[in-house]
């Protein structure tokens, strides 16, 4: 496993985000998303992706609409 961005994998994890969701929201697939984190990511594309984790995250814990399949099927 790549040491880069592990603190970026860490949020997401600790926020229970989960990549496709961290990507959806960003607009690119999955596995775009994830060969991203393979190599550091810039300043400010972490801070995107730090929103976007504090976004996600906050809508888990208020009960909003929380990126689960019916979202990804736009149900």
């Amino acid at each position: 496993m790549s040491n880069a961005n592990n603190d970026i994998r860490k949020e997401a994890k600790q926020a229970n985000v989960a990549h496709w969701q961290i990507a959806k929201r960003l607009g690119c697939a999955e596995s775009t998303f994830c060969r991203k984190l393979r190599d550091e990511l810039s300043p400010e594309d972490k801070a995107k992706v730090r929103q976007v984790i504090m976004e996600l995250g906050a809508m888990k814990r208020g009960g909003g609409n929380d990126g689960s399949m019916r979202e990804a099927f736009g149900m």
